[in-house]
This record gives C-alpha cells, sequence and structure tokens, in this order.
C-alpha cells in the first residue's frame, strides 16, 4: 500500500515539475530509487530487491537509446528507473507502452492543427531511407521535433496501467 502512495504522489509531483518546468528533478526521483529498493526488501527480502534491480533496469533500458539520440534526457530515464525500483519490470514496461499511446495520440492531432503532419511524415522516412541506404544516422535539429513533455505522457500510462 505504501509503494501505491509513494508511486501516486511521483507521477504527480513529476508531471507537475514536466509541464511547468520541462524537467524531471534527481531530488525527487532518486529517493523515489531508493525508497523502490527499500520498501521491496523489507516487504519481499532479497526477491523484492531483484523486483526492484530488474524493474529499474527495465526503465532504463527502455529509453537508454533514445537519450544517445537526444530525443529523452536523463530526467526520463530516472523517472522509469524509479518507477520500476518501486514496481517492478512488468508495470514499468507496460506503462511505458501505455504513455507512448497517449503521447504518440497528442503528437499526431498536435501535428494536425500545426499543419506540420505531412512534412514530420517526409522527414521520418527520409530519416530511415537513410539509416537503409548509407547506413548512418542523419541528425536530426531539435527545433523540428514537437517538444512533449514525455513524463506527463508516461504518468497518465502509468496510472491506466494501475486502474
Amino acid at each position: 500500500m505504501e509503494i501505491e502512495f509513494i508511486l501516486l504522489v511521483f507521477l504527480i509531483v513529476c508531471s507537475f515539475t514536466d509541464l511547468k518546468y520541462k524537467k524531471v528533478y534527481n531530488i525527487i526521483s532518486l529517493p523515489t530509487i531508493i525508497i523502490g529498493f527499500v520498501l521491496n526488501f523489507i516487504n519481499y527480502g532479497t526477491k523484492g530487491v531483484k523486483h526492484s534491480l530488474i524493474g529499474a533496469f527495465a526503465g532504463f533500458i527502455f529509453l537508454f537509446l533514445f537519450f544517445l539520440l537526444d530525443g529523452v534526457g536523463a530526467g526520463d530515464i530516472k523517472f522509469l528507473i524509479a518507477i520500476g525500483s518501486l514496481k517492478g519490470a512488468k508495470f514499468v514496461i507496460n506503462g511505458i507502452i501505455y504513455g507512448a499511446i497517449f503521447a504518440g495520440i497528442f503528437t499526431f492531432v498536435l501535428l494536425i492543427y500545426k499543419k506540420l503532419l505531412f512534412k514530420t511524415l517526409k522527414k521520418i522516412f527520409l530519416f530511415f531511407l537513410y539509416i537503409l541506404v548509407f547506413h548512418r544516422i542523419i541528425p536530426i535539429k531539435k527545433e523540428d521535433l514537437p517538444e512533449l513533455p514525455y513524463v506527463f505522457f508516461l504518468s497518465i500510462g502509468m496510472l491506466v496501467n494501475y486502474f
């Protein structure tokens, strides 16, 4: 029960800071990671630590490639590590999937509203074509991409997953 309460508070605080400041602060995510490990150890012993460790790794690995490509920030990754340490791999993976769906729908609607859908789809097509033909990644200008509060959408995904 305490894990669920901590998760809910964590999701609310991180969503707020992501929407308002475009940041997920270490002062929130790092203690939550530790709390996840400690509570799972208290409740389930070494199996709980293993559960937290695998969950934290799952949260890390899912966004790490996007971090390397400068698509997400380190705060997004620490956010998912914290959730994985609290609730485990299955929970964090399902939440990521739901969050990505919500972010995708929002982005699709936003691109239609800004009349940028076809221009963006063309850039995505050329990006993958360049990878297939030349076996290289062409950099995408950050200003060409819509800036999303991704933690907000991940939080929605986590809540949908929970309920």
